[in-house]
């Protein structure tokens, strides 16, 4: 599903050959949540297109992704022979158009500027809960809106990102803005790398939501006992009502309208592990 986040004229197809293995398995359909995108008859020939007619791009899948090596040759030999340059253009398009939020993890500073990180006040994090002297732990940081928020006033902040481009952005930020007490790690909200009682706040946004029960389980894990789990999204247009299943599993929220007009939910739940 296309977010609008980019104009994909304005990106090589190239952008592939800067996605790590993580996004890799999303694009050819191997994540652990399902073949997404993949299951897309139009999102497939578009890839297709793409992976035969760049043998950088097909090399690039079948080495930094062997386990796509098998669907990237169902792929390639399905595509449409004798494409116009034009016409392998315009594929491409529609393709970097529908992937466009794993585009934007290929440019953090695009990242950056999106609404929702861009026209984001970071009380609306600090306000949620006391972070004074606590540990805290932001899963899917992404550029780092929540953790560098968290940083002014935590004793110290993990953050947690999967994607390569991002935690080397991540890095380059910490040291342009001088912060002390953030570190930077691989990780995913499936398996996080921490034992169990770690830290005082666990934190994500735009993140849960693909497998909640077993996400929201394993941010408790890490939680200690008496310690708050939270979700906290940016700003955007949307008109949303109050998420049902994360009620059911315990979590209060508060909602504001946000500058565009959209509904903006955030929600936590203490940790009771008695």
């Amino acid at each position: 599903m296309s977010f609008h986040w980019i104009n994909a004229e304005a990106f090589s197809i190239n952008t592939l050959l800067l996605m790590d293995r993580w996004i890799l398995n999303y694009l050819i359909g191997l994540s652990p949540y399902g073949e997404g995108h993949y299951a897309c008859e139009a999102y497939r020939a578009h890839l297709g297109v793409a992976l035969a007619y760049h043998p950088a791009v097909r090399w690039y899948f079948e080495e930094k992704c062997p386990e796509s090596r098998e669907r990237v040759r169902h792929l390639v030999e399905a595509a449409p022979k004798g494409l116009t340059e034009r016409e392998v253009r315009q594929s491409e398009l529609l393709l970097l158009d529908e992937i466009d939020s794993f585009v934007v993890y290929a440019y953090p500073e695009v990242m950056e500027g999106l609404s929702y990180t861009a026209g984001w006040d970071p009380r609306r994090l600090t306000e949620m809960t006391d972070f004074t002297g606590k540990t805290v732990l932001d899963i899917g940081s992404g550029t780092g809106r929540l953790a560098f928020a968290a940083a002014t006033k935590a004793k110290w902040v993990v953050a947690s990102e999967p994607v390569d481009r991002l935690r080397e952005y991540l890095r380059e930020k910490r040291a342009r803005l001088r912060v002390k007490n953030l570190t930077v790690v691989d990780g995913t909200v499936q398996e996080i790398p921490y034992p169990d009682n770690a830290f005082d706040i666990v934190m994500s946004g735009h993140v849960v939501g693909d497998d909640l029960g077993r996400e929201v389980a394993e941010m408790e894990r890490v939680a200690k006992p008496g310690g708050v789990v939270l979700t906290c999204i940016g700003e955007d247009e949307h008109r949303r009502t109050p998420d049902p299943a994360l009620l059911r599993l315990g979590f209060s929220y508060t909602h504001h309208v946000s500058r565009l007009g959209g509904d903006i939910y955030r929600y936590l739940k203490r940790v009771d592990k008695a």
